[in-house]
């Protein structure tokens, strides 16, 4: 499959203060290896290549607030996303679902689409830009839709209250516009994010690339598990042991639920988001 090449530059906050190094080196030597680029400096992939420059606006998005309003959202994906289905549902009644359906709509609508509700006389707008499932407009979404979403929302939590700006990258259309040269200061791949948390489950998952920063610790893992309560298989691509199947271009392609080993049963992820940051 054709890569469309690398895609939107968004701005972060989120729950959770955690002091850390001002960077972290994602993949330890040892039994899972350094990322694939051994040898080569973390501080990769900056080529202004493709994306879209954003900010996330005055509320983060915080683990917590994903893990208890996603549920709510999975029964937009049912359908088309309407007027009438979004005032309908519970997000529109208080502050915090608010502030999660604002990065639902982020994620999903491309730039210049939003959508407007009125909820006890005030009138709340929610934005697109990503664009990650135009069609969600005029039908449910499909479980590669869901994916898509969820890596696009997944990338956007972070662990700390600082708001970063990311460089998000992979193979889906929505990430094929051009950046110029502002994207050349987002040299440091961060991993990947992918799962679907629209399911019953709630699947959310990172993978630990070549490094990170002390403002963004979701592809940390601690015993298996970031800070921001993703399930972290381990490297992206590693020396010995991977999460996903190849590094093609700057970008992970199809992570895995676990780590790629001979009998070990795990659930591919094609809708895979990379992340980069600034150093």
């Amino acid at each position: 499959m054709m890569k469309l090449g690398s895609s939107a530059i968004v701005t972060i906050g989120a729950l959770l203060s955690f002091s850390a190094g001002c960077l972290m080196e994602a993949a330890d030597v040892g039994a899972e290896g350094l990322d694939e680029d051994v040898g080569v400096s973390p501080l990769t992939g900056g080529d202004g290549g493709n994306g879209i420059i954003t900010g996330n606006g005055a509320s983060a998005l915080t683990p917590t607030l994903v893990s208890t309003h996603a549920s709510l959202a999975a029964i937009l994906t049912l359908d088309a996303l309407t007027l009438s289905a979004l005032e309908a549902n519970e997000l529109v009644t208080t502050l915090l679902g608010r502030t999660f359906l604002d990065y639902l709509v982020k994620c999903a609508l491309p730039a210049g689409q939003s959508m407007t509700v009125s909820y006890l006389g005030s009138s709340y707008t929610f934005n697109g830009h990503v664009g990650m499932t135009p069609g969600w407009v005029n039908g449910a979404l499909s479980t590669s839709d869901r994916r898509w979403l969820s890596a696009c929302v997944l990338a956007h939590v972070n662990a700390t209250t600082t708001n970063v700006s990311i460089l998000l990258r992979g193979d889906h259309p929505a990430l094929s516009s051009a950046v110029g040269s502002a994207g050349a200061a987002y040299t440091l791949r961060e991993g990947a994010f992918y799962g679907d948390i629209f399911g019953l489950l709630q699947e959310k998952y990172a993978c630990s690339g070549v490094g990170s920063t002390s403002a963004r610790l979701c592809t940390e893992s601690i015993a298996g598990l970031s800070p921001c309560g993703f399930v972290v298989p381990g490297n992206c691509r590693g020396t010995f042991q991977s999460a996903c199947e190849a590094l093609s271009g700057g970008i992970y392609d199809t992570c895995h639920s676990a780590l790629l080993l001979p009998l070990l049963p795990s659930t591919p992820y094609p809708e895979t988001i990379t992340v980069y940051l600034q150093p």
